[in-house]
């Protein structure tokens, strides 16, 4: 999954099989990559990719997403969100 990421060469602007836009995300726009499908496995990572930087910044990791269901996007957004704040400030203070 951090290969996939590495292998861009830009920004997403639609979804993919592998890439696809959180929607739940209210604050900023956050993508999720997934791997392939492995039955009894779901990981995802969360990623956002700071305007004018070439760079992305992943924001949470799921290690047991199929376990979780629909829990986990339900607060995926929320917590993207406050850890890119978070980025953002300590960028700033660097």
């Amino acid at each position: 999954m951090l290969k996939r990421l590495a292998d861009l060469d830009a920004v997403p602007v639609q979804d993919t099989a592998m890439i696809k836009r959180v929607r739940q995300s209210k604050q900023h726009v956050v993508w999720r990559v997934s791997h392939p499908y492995v039955e009894g496995i779901a990981l995802r990572l969360i990623c956002w990719f700071p305007p004018g930087a070439d760079r992305v910044v992943v924001t949470l990791f799921s290690g047991d997403k199929a376990s979780m269901g629909d829990v986990f996007y339900d607060s995926v957004g929320i917590r993207a969100d406050r850890l890119i704040d978070r980025w953002v400030d300590e960028a700033k203070e660097a």
